[in-house]
């Protein structure tokens, strides 16, 4: 089973995406991520080269976090783990696309009806925004992003389950509670 880990930067995707490695789960770390820091070593190392990022080319950046997002994924189906968490997912493309004014990665939609997600945990925000270098958006437009990304999955009727802003150790309780009870449902088959 897949389970996504989303909602706007700052929300503790990432710390909880390492507790519950830590604890033993299988993950999928942020495609998005990745990209932009193999995007920034290769500018680092080539000062001609110019990276891909969301806000340089958003459409492009999306086709690349698509590819990468699908492969990450098919890895996992391919491993016997009852248990998948993702850090986001195919469908934070679409929130993405509508916040830059792109258009979305054709056949996106289709990839996300066979990706058969089980349930969206959507972490709500913890009350502080810090940008990085990976992590340029402001404050207004992560608010944005942040409620365009439960818009679209609730639109798309994946069962989504709202995170309060808990210490880690209690978020990843909630959800995991949520997990082992079966109160997750297969959506989108």
């Amino acid at each position: 089973m897949k389970y996504v880990i989303t909602g706007g930067a700052c929300t503790g995707k990432t710390t909880m995406i390492n507790e519950l490695k830590r604890r033993g789960y299988q993950i999928v770390g942020e495609s998005a991520r990745i990209i932009i820091d193999s995007e920034q070593v290769h500018e680092k190392m080539n000062p001609a080269y110019d990276g891909v990022y969301p806000w340089t080319d958003n459409h492009a950046f999306q086709l690349l976090v698509v590819k990468l997002q699908k492969m990450l994924e098919d890895d996992i189906v391919n491993r016997e783990f009852k248990h998948n968490f993702l850090d986001r997912s195919l469908v934070d493309g679409i929130a993405y696309a509508k916040i830059w004014k792109t258009e979305e990665v054709e056949g996106l939609r289709e990839e996300i009806a066979k990706a058969r997600y089980t349930t969206i945990f959507f972490l709500e925000q913890l009350g502080f925004y810090n940008m990085d270098e990976q992590r340029q958006e402001s404050e207004l437009v992560n608010r944005e992003v942040h409620d365009k990304l439960f818009e679209i999955y609730t639109e798309l009727g994946f069962d989504v389950v709202r995170v309060p802003p808990l210490p880690i150790d209690e978020r990843v309780e909630f959800v995991l509670e949520r997990v082992k009870n079966g109160k997750e449902k297969e959506t989108l088959s």
